[in-house]
């Protein structure tokens, strides 16, 4: 009964432990007038945000700043009239799936649900943040919510595995080209430095470019898996304790036989 409870309990935690490995994803938008659609606006206004989304809960969080917006007359005025997440590529106008509550120059939201529905469009940047002013009551500014990449820039891997590859090709541009070849294949792990170097002068440039190779290799598109790692050591401590109650009960039921 003791090494039920035992291992049900050691059951229990390593399933919590690998549910609360959530990964946020960050995503930025620069917002302009002229990103409005299907019609641009002419204004002065600018504006930003910048959102947490958490893949687990379906919530997002952070802030949307802004200034300059107009009223009817367009008198420049701070405040907003509505703020939305929209469902939309670039250049398309959509419905809105995330209200915020507006406020002057800066919305600070925490945990509002995304869609079931729309989670594939936010992922695949076909969502935008939307302000709206007296001025302009089907929006002033506009800007695409882009997924960033774990460095902070916007879709980092892909540019930078490019660049990359065209570094692999330069360790192997050595004299001898034999030992260079092997450095430059290598240089996407640790040791395209040393091989770069004895292939010729050439290949040590490519370690530049492999360098970014790993980087992007490394990109996770914008997640933040801080915990993950723990999450494993704790995962593997707990099999091993319940292990451990097993084996003591059965030499207990042996000692007594």
């Amino acid at each position: 009964m003791k090494t039920s409870l035992a291992l049900g309990s050691a059951l229990a935690l390593l399933l919590v432990s690998g549910v609360s490995s959530a990964a946020i994803k960050k995503f930025k938008a620069t917002m302009t007038g002229a990103q409005e659609a299907p019609t641009a606006v002419v204004t002065t206004a600018t504006g930003s945000a910048d959102i947490d989304f958490n893949d687990v809960t379906g919530k997002v969080s952070g802030t949307v700043t802004f200034k300059d917006l107009h009223l009817g007359n367009k008198t420049v005025t701070q405040m907003c009239t509505l703020s939305h997440i929209h469902s939309g590529a670039v250049g398309a106008a959509g419905a809105p799936i995330v209200t915020f509550t507006c406020a002057a120059n800066t919305i600070t939201f925490t945990d509002l649900v995304v869609p079931a529905g729309e989670i594939a469009n936010l992922l695949a940047d076909k969502t935008y943040v939307n302000v709206h002013s007296a001025g302009f009551m089907n929006g002033e500014i506009r800007g695409q919510l882009l997924l960033q990449a774990a460095d902070g820039g916007t879709e980092a891997g892909t540019d930078s595995g490019t660049s990359g590859s065209s570094g692999t090709s330069g360790t192997s541009g050595g004299t001898s080209g034999t030992s260079g070849t092997s450095g430059g294949t290598s240089g996407g792990t640790s040791g395209g430095t040393s091989g770069g170097t004895s292939g010729g002068t050439s290949g040590t440039s490519g370690t530049s470019g492999t360098s970014g190779g790993s980087s992007s290799g490394g990109g996770d598109g914008g997640c933040s898996t801080t915990g993950q790692n723990e999450s494993g050591l704790a995962m593997a401590g707990l099999a091993g304790l319940a292990l451990a109650v097993v084996l003591r009960s059965r030499s207990k039921k042996n000692k007594k036989a």
